[in-house]
């Protein structure tokens, strides 16, 4: 008898065992079609700002670079006597040969029928949707393992946290835009986390992972390889100054690990730059002169992150959730053992603050947070099974649904953006129902009346035919331009652009 009570309640602890381990699941799968559905809206939204310029280099059989003078891609500026003009990106150039060589080679651009305006925007931002949600799944699964260890209702929140991260308007917008930062800068930061290893407890060669990582991270925009090797090192830092100050006893496997870890890093990244810099030195160092352009802007950082906010404020919290983490593990010895997360937490707080202070006005969409939300969102994922058996159940029920809040805010914004036709890439809050009609409209003209016009990159994706010059170049850019291919015709240039 005792017997038959004590099977009997094995299979019912297993099976309510199986219940709940199915719970954290089903939410996972909710999480991801909703971070999914929320893009669905804005991927045939028409192109604007420099989005068909960046677009180019998916589009079409024939990659740019082949029709470059120096064979490497460039941005397209302009149209005159039916032939493409280009200038530099001013740039490492890799990013950009990874989308006109690589992902062109793909062909995902091409499994859309582009017989429409809707249908070119659709196979314009596909491909860069694709890149950021490869490099996004490390968020993903990264919230999974947290969840399988963990129980209850704290199993919930690392999955809540990454559909929060992902379905927020800066990380929505900048999956579907034809840019860097939210493509090709999530897709190398998530797989350099992915090679590296969200939990590097589990990598038997830790130097070769952090090389490998190190590599795959420089090959992106130079502000990301020097904040990685800049956030090693402080972290590396970190590291020594807690061990003087708060001795104990240490595992010496981690701290062997962290140690290889950490010079892995920057070789990997020392790698990285050199790499780049022999595809192409020049464009490498365009990109210094760039920024030294901008810094010589004399942007206000506090207004323009006024004006950033209804889009970074996310951001922000996590940093801020970041650091007291991060505290808390240096008070309890732990930065040794964690050192990758946390080198991950430092290297996007590292980038956030940088743009931050630089200032970049761009085309008002700050993109260029992606990377960092990316990567402090992981951090704080990788930090809750250390962390959140530590808070009462009630409050952990209150932080799950404080969070649940957070993702319906965002969904709740989304919507409106969709329902109303506004953009939430490039020129947020534009309306963008009357833009097709706009580009047809001065196409139209262009065709007419033989005039050149200045308007957005765009209509040299929806018309090949069309002879325009980007605004982007500004109405002074346009004339020098015109004077030089084309010299007597400044004339016929007409400012069309909304």
């Amino acid at each position: 008898m005792d017997e038959t009570i004590a099977s009997s309640s094995a299979r019912a602890v297993s099976r309510s065992g199986g219940r709940l381990r199915l719970v954290p699941l089903a939410l996972f799968v909710l999480v991801v079609l909703t971070v999914l559905a929320a893009r669905l809206p804005f991927l045939a939204n028409p192109l604007i700002g420099e989005e068909g310029s960046h677009a180019a280099l998916v589009l079409g059989d024939e990659p740019v670079s082949s029709r470059t003078d120096n064979g490497l891609p460039r941005i397209l500026i302009g149209r005159i006597d039916g032939t493409d003009l280009f200038a530099s990106f001013e740039r490492n150039i890799v990013p950009y040969l990874l989308l006109d060589r690589v992902v062109r080679g793909t062909g995902l651009s091409g499994l859309v029928p582009q017989t429409s305006p809707e249908g070119v925007n659709v196979a314009a931002r596909l491909p860069f949707l694709v890149l950021f949600a490869i490099g996004s799944a490390v968020l993903l699964h990264a919230a999974l393992a947290g969840a399988a260890g963990l129980g209850g209702i704290a199993a919930a929140v690392p999955i809540l946290i990454a559909g929060y991260v992902l379905t927020t308007p800066l990380a929505v917008g900048a999956s579907v835009q034809p840019q860097i930062d939210g493509s090709v800068g999530v897709f190398l930061i998530g797989v350099a986390a992915w090679i590296a290893g969200v939990r590097p407890e589990g990598r038997s060669r830790p130097f070769t992972a952090a090389l490998l990582a190190g590599f795959v991270a420089a090959l992106g925009k130079h502000e990301w390889a020097a904040t990685l090797v800049a956030a090693t090192v402080t972290v590396w830092i970190a590291v020594a100054v807690a061990r003087a100050l708060l001795p104990g006893a240490e595992d010496a496997q981690a701290v062997r690990r962290m140690h290889r870890t950490a010079a892995g890093l920057i070789a990997g990244g020392a790698l990285g730059v050199l790499f780049c810099l022999g595809v192409s030195a020049q464009e490498y160092l365009y990109g210094f002169s760039l920024m030294d352009r901008i810094s010589r802007l004399h942007n206000t950082a506090v207004a323009q992150f006024m004006r950033n906010l209804p889009f970074v404020y996310p951001l922000w919290a996590l940093i801020a959730v970041t650091v007291g983490i991060l505290l808390a593990f240096a008070a309890r010895r732990v930065l040794v053992e964690r050192f990758l997360a946390c080198v991950f937490a430092v290297w996007g707080t590292g980038i956030a603050v940088g743009f931050l202070w630089g200032a970049w006005v761009g085309d008002g969409f700050p993109r260029y947070f992606m990377p960092p939300l990316l990567l402090v969102g992981l951090f704080v994922i990788l930090s809750c099974p250390r962390v959140l058996p530590a808070f009462p159940k009630p409050l952990t029920a209150v932080l799950a649904l404080c969070i649940t809040g957070g993702i319906a805010a965002n969904l709740a914004s989304l919507h409106d953006s969709a329902t109303r036709g506004l953009s939430v890439t490039s020129h947020p809050g534009r309306n963008l129902t009357a833009f097709p009609a706009h580009l047809d409209r001065v196409i139209r003209r262009a065709h007419e009346e033989g005039i050149i016009i200045v308007d957005s990159s765009s209509v040299g994706i929806y018309s090949k035919t069309v002879e325009f010059v980007s605004e982007d170049v500004g109405w002074d850019g346009a004339v020098q331009l015109i004077r030089r291919v084309r010299p007597g015709m400044e004339d016929k240039l007409v400012a069309t652009s909304k």
